[in-house]
């Protein structure tokens, strides 16, 4: 109990301390990071991403993210698991590589903006994060010229790549018996904790539905721990969050790509289906998440005996 009020008293003091004026530069922060007793009560972790967000931070994160430059033959795939490639990069252990298109300008180059935001995600992504942000870190990134797209490349929790990997959009639709509504639950307060620590250092997903949300196993054999009921919860209590189309900063602009895929339109605004009539914030991360949640938890009664 004593751990669990320690905690509340922490988040409710950081969302108190970092919209200070004082935390707005890199410098400022870095000035923070010196600081023993901030360090000492936890309100350091996730400096490294806020440093990478703030105003002024573009180059840094450009460097950070060039040196994770590899060749498309470096990675070696041994299995697809929906729209994502599992294998290996030579000298490392198991990635998982998510692609994301991209359009050439008249010089078959990428447009600049995105290959400032590609960059930008890259060192977002590498950078060491609290657990409770539960995304995958990317160690490396390659571009697939002929395919027009690029592929980052998300090291897996367990270096074995005997592994069955599963998302939420493949527990919903299946026909086998269903958690309990208490693991499901926890399931939705997992993705909303998620969701706000990536909201509360001013970073924005995009793209929030079920095939995003992703299941991998911790253990050796890979095995998704179907076989008990305590397994299960484990898995559903620790998902990960993929899908990061070019995520960008809350205050940034954007691009209002549009999209008519009418399947997908169950997690997003109705002012963001088809071409958006309203520019990306936060809240429409959120109504993603409610929808995730709320269709996760509503499936219950569909095939659980617990209602």
């Amino acid at each position: 109990e004593f751990e669990d009020w320690t905690e509340r008293v922490r988040s409710l003091l950081e969302l108190a301390w970092w919209p200070l004026p004082f935390f707005s530069t890199v410098s400022q922060m870095e000035k923070l990071e010196g600081d023993k007793d901030a360090g000492q009560i936890g309100m350091l972790e996730g400096i490294g991403i806020r440093k990478l967000l703030v105003p002024g931070s573009s180059q840094v994160s450009v460097e950070t993210a060039k040196s994770l430059k590899i060749s498309r033959l470096d990675f070696k795939q041994k299995f697809q698991f929906q729209d994502l490639e599992v294998g290996e990069i030579a000298g490392k252990k198991g990635v998982i590589i998510e692609y994301k298109s991209y359009e050439q300008d008249r010089a078959g180059s990428i447009n600049e903006v995105v290959s400032r935001r590609i960059l930008q995600l890259v060192a977002l992504l590498h950078e060491n994060k609290d657990s409770r942000f539960r995304v995958l870190r990317c160690i490396n990134f390659f571009d697939d010229v002929p395919g027009k797209r690029i592929g980052f490349a998300f090291e897996l929790p367990t270096p074995s790549l005997n592994l069955t990997l599963s998302s939420l959009n493949m527990k919903l639709i299946s026909k086998t018996a269903k958690p309990a509504l208490g693991a499901r639950i926890k399931l939705a307060h997992a993705l909303a904790e998620s969701l706000g620590h990536l909201h509360s250092v001013g970073w924005i997903h995009k793209s929030l539905r079920s095939e995003n949300i992703i299941f991998c196993p911790s253990s050796e054999n890979g095995d998704l721990a179907i076989s008990t009921e305590v397994s299960e919860l484990a898995t559903l209590e620790n998902p990960r969050i993929c899908g990061f189309e070019y995520a960008r900063l809350g205050s940034d602009f954007s691009s209002g790509r549009p999209d008519y895929e009418i399947r997908r339109n169950i997690y997003r605004h109705p002012q963001r289906w088809g071409q958006p009539s309203e520019t990306f914030s936060k809240i429409h991360d959120i109504y993603g998440m409610s929808a995730i949640s709320v269709y996760a938890l509503s499936q219950i009664y569909q095939y659980s005996d617990d209602c």
